[in-house]
């Protein structure tokens, strides 16, 4: 079975990638992003943006992928923010404790700032 995702990697700073999640993420998506992720570590990235605004659709096997991220990126130095979660899925965050250690920006431009 495929995973039903893809990710478009951008760099808008030398120290900020962004990795444009379209589609679902679930756990068929884990290769897809860790691929994706290795490319932005390699690249010298030290904070990953996650940009949920193409994310049609999300489980808890999604969300614990997100939570290894975190916690892998964590331990190496960098940060992983999200950004583009529309009214759901940033309700899903905020219920589910996600927010508390990922942090939520509503712009791309809002959360390389902060990183």
């Amino acid at each position: 079975m495929d995973a039903k995702v893809t990710i478009d990697i951008r760099r808008p700073t030398a120290e900020a990638t962004t990795l444009a999640i379209h589609g679902e993420l679930t756990r068929l998506a884990e290769k897809p992003l860790d691929a994706a992720v290795a490319e932005a570590v390699a690249g010298g990235a030290q904070g990953i943006i996650l940009d949920f605004s193409g994310l049609t659709y999300m489980n808890n096997k999604g969300a614990g992928l997100l939570v290894r991220l975190e916690a892998r990126l964590r331990g190496q130095g960098r940060r992983l923010v999200v950004t583009g979660l529309n009214d759901h899925y940033r309700r899903v965050f905020r219920t589910t404790g996600l927010d508390e250690g990922i942090r939520v920006y509503t712009t791309e431009a809002q959360a390389v700032e902060a990183l």
